[in-house]
């Protein structure tokens, strides 16, 4: 059987990385990737593959407002049965992407492979790097197997970045804050000019585009999974520290127009002022 592999490493040491998005926002995610100086690569529905170093990889999860997660591919191979799965994985430097006192939680699909119970295919990984938590907390994988090529990634993002920590009131139905900064990109919203939601809600638009216009990254101060990684890299991530920083900076020199929020239900209004001021 033919076999093909590699690690997470690119061209000259650079990581191999992907950033998860929904279906549709391709085009936008690699736009906000570009603007980071990251050349990206869709790669299918949901995805934008690029290559980047520490600092670039630290950056996209701050600054991409319109993806899910990033992942880090840690190895690619292929494997046609439970013995060569684990052949190729008992060959991946685990301990690189697995904090001390954290264990291995598993997230496998398939599509067309001879291996598809995604619960065995866990439980063997689970043996050649680390058992499942009994109350440790996690660092997780997203392991894809299509047509027999199996490629295992370390999520660097841990919470969800469309997650935002500043929504925690919500009413019926509401817009992922992620969907929300992708219609202020489609649109090409320019923050010098007024923004009018008549139909707000818990105010995810406005407040997505307030924090676009002042300069903001949408998931403000949160700790994300690679901060607890053996390779964290602290200068790396001073620097985009100080990107924040000089991006507000920026802003708050530049002109703006007003954000105008309205909604006929008053519990809503209140929602949508309680998340405004706890995204500052």
């Amino acid at each position: 059987m033919s076999t093909r592999r590699s690690s997470s490493s690119g061209r000259k040491g650079r990581l191999r990385a992907a950033a998860v998005c929904a279906p549709g926002l391709e085009e936008l995610c690699s736009g906000e990737l570009e603007a980071l100086g990251i050349r990206p690569r869709p790669a299918g529905r949901g995805l934008v593959e690029f290559e980047a170093n520490a600092r670039q990889l630290y950056g996209a999860n701050v600054w991409l407002r319109t993806a899910a997660r990033v992942v880090v591919r840690v190895a690619t191979f292929r494997a046609t049965d439970f013995f060569h799965l684990q052949e190729h994985a008992s060959a991946i430097d685990w301990a690189a992407w697995l904090p001390p006192g954290h264990a291995p939680r598993f997230r496998v699909s398939t599509n067309e492979s001879k291996l598809y119970h995604t619960k065995a295919i866990a439980q063997r990984l689970h043996q050649v790097s680390a058992p499942p938590s009994i109350g440790e907390p996690e660092q997780l994988f997203v392991v894809r197997i299509d047509r027999n090529t199996v490629t295992l990634s370390a999520d660097s993002s841990g919470q969800a970045l469309h997650r935002r920590p500043w929504r925690t009131e919500t009413g019926s139905a509401p817009l992922r804050p992620n969907l929300a900064a992708a219609v202020l990109l489609a649109a090409g919203w320019d923050p010098t000019t007024e923004l009018v939601d008549p139909f707000a809600g818990s105010g995810t638009i406005g407040i997505e585009a307030a924090l676009l216009a002042r300069g903001l990254p949408a998931g403000g101060e949160r700790e994300f999974a690679f901060h607890r990684w053996p390779g964290f890299e602290p200068g790396s991530w001073a620097s985009v520290v100080a990107s924040i920083e000089a991006s507000v900076r920026a802003a708050s020199d530049r002109p703006t127009g007003p954000i105008l929020l309205s909604d006929r239900d008053e519990g809503a209004v209140a929602m949508a002022r309680a998340n405004a001021e706890r995204a500052g």
